[in-house]
């Protein structure tokens, strides 16, 4: 009969972590406690990777296998603990040269969550025994002997004594996780698209934020970061669905709109304003589902995403979710299908039900505990969470969107790590021109006034190129 697999979700994705990021190894080297561990195959992956990093400073990666092959030439474990390391490697072999798509993070918080539970349970195990035996001196011994996990968030620094907490806020998974490649939108973007950062959108209605969701889900994908995209009102599934394979297969979704379609090539600034230099294609066909299947596999062959799930689409009417159900959501997929996202995106927040213990508040409080929501779901995850969010009435007849523009609550400003704004005038729109502004940015000089100007073409949902005016 065929073994049937139970690893444990947490402590396969630490196995991961350990055999592919040496940032993740350095932090958990110190700590791991094999006797916290449930299943011997993982506990020997465990030790080879502890002993590989004591000697290498660095993560095994493919050298696992090596370590293996050598392993099961000569040991005497028994054959289910064999075959149980060999399942498990197979099942990794994709993954070994991985560690730059880890949210390592995340993963350290979920490490250190996971034993200590574990140590939890020996500690309740042993006063349980001391109860039973009636021997107090048992139970005293267990509990001053119990100590914590000291990594992930929470655990506390000395940042005059810890060199160990430099290197981490310095380590590679605090740059930024999304980049354009384009030298003028990297410039503008600066150090903003990072983990834990919540980046709002903001603009009037039909402006293109969806359009602008979808960009940076893509930009995501490019640079091999998983993406969680929750459309929560403004389109269906089926709508959403055809956005995307218009984007990948590059083909308009009407057939009104077939013929010569202007795609541009540059963007400079003219006098005072932008202007592009286009060249003419003929698409002579819609997309289709079977187009978009191809246009799909195509490009994971083109930027090297593997059938892991890479992007994941959850739709629901207007105002039937909320952060907290979003965030039950992310706990199912990272249980049923291992998937942990770089980049949360949410379509939009104006949209959204109530936070479930604040129906009861005045609409502003009920709109700024979303927004606080928001912000601890980026904590939380270790996540770039990226949100559109309405503007004023007054942001129809704004050149360029300012802290005036808010809707609602303005302390959705105070919130966020960075708020973009969509700048779009008649003459720009009969262009396909979008300005991007920063109307506020943490931990960076900007002006709201220097803007990224974009060429794009909303018929086949692209961007193409850009300049900083």
């Amino acid at each position: 009969m065929r073994r049937r697999k139970v690893d444990s979700n947490a402590e396969r994705q630490m196995v991961i972590g350990m055999i592919t990021s040496s940032e993740f190894l350095s932090q958990v080297s110190s700590t791991i406690d094999l006797k916290l561990l449930s299943a011997s195959h993982i506990k020997t992956i465990v030790k080879w990777c502890l002993r590989h990093y004591e000697r290498y400073k660095e993560a095994p990666g493919k050298t696992i296998e090596s370590i293996y092959q050598a392993w099961a030439e000569k040991t005497h474990a028994k054959p289910d603990v064999i075959e149980a390391v060999h399942d498990m490697l197979e099942d990794l072999s994709d993954q070994y040269e991985s560690a730059s798509e880890l949210n390592v993070p995340y993963l350290l918080d979920m490490t250190a969550q996971h034993l200590t539970i574990s140590r939890l349970k020996q500690l309740s195990n042993d006063i349980e025994y001391a109860i039973h035996q009636s021997d107090p001196e048992i139970a005293e011994i267990a509990l001053s002997s119990y100590n914590s996990i000291n990594i992930g968030q929470g655990h506390g620094i000395d940042p005059l004594n810890d060199d160990q907490a430099w290197d981490n806020a310095f380590a590679e998974s605090q740059r930024p996780i999304i980049k354009f490649g384009h030298e003028s939108a990297d410039k503008f973007f600066k150090h903003a698209l990072t983990r834990d950062a919540l980046i709002g959108i903001l603009g009037p209605e039909k402006r293109g934020k969806t359009w602008w969701c979808l960009e940076f889900a893509f930009r995501g994908l490019a640079n091999r970061r998983k993406v969680a995209f929750f459309e929560v009102g403004d389109l269906s599934e089926s709508q959403i669905m055809k956005r995307i394979g218009a984007r990948l297969c590059a083909r308009p979704l009407f057939r009104n709109d077939l013929g010569e379609i202007n795609i541009p090539i540059s963007i400079e600034k003219v006098g005072g304003s932008a202007e592009c230099e286009w060249k003419t294609v003929v698409k002579d066909k819609i997309a289709r589902a079977e187009v978009c299947k191809k246009a799909t596999k195509k490009f994971m062959r083109r930027y090297g995403i593997s059938n892991d799930p890479h992007f994941m689409v959850s739709t629901h009417p207007n105002s039937s979710i909320h952060i907290q159900g979003i965030d039950n959501i992310l706990n199912r997929w990272e249980i049923e299908k291992g998937f942990i996202p770089d980049v949360i995106i949410i379509d939009y927040p104006d949209i959204l039900a109530p936070e479930p213990d604040t129906t009861h508040q005045a609409v502003r409080d009920q709109i700024n505990a979303t927004w606080k929501a928001l912000r601890r779901l980026s904590q939380e995850r270790h996540c770039l969470v990226i949100v559109p969010t309405q503007a004023n009435r007054a942001a129809y007849t704004s050149e360029t969107m300012s802290m005036d523009n808010f809707s609602e609550d303005k302390r959705k400003f105070a919130h966020v790590t960075g708020m973009l704004g969509l700048n779009q005038n008649e003459e720009e729109k009969e262009q396909g021109v979008m300005r991007l502004n920063w109307i506020v940015l943490r931990e960076s000089n900007f002006s709201s006034y220097q803007c990224l100007s974009v060429a794009q073409c909303l018929t086949l949902g692209r961007a193409y190129c850009c300049s900083v005016f």
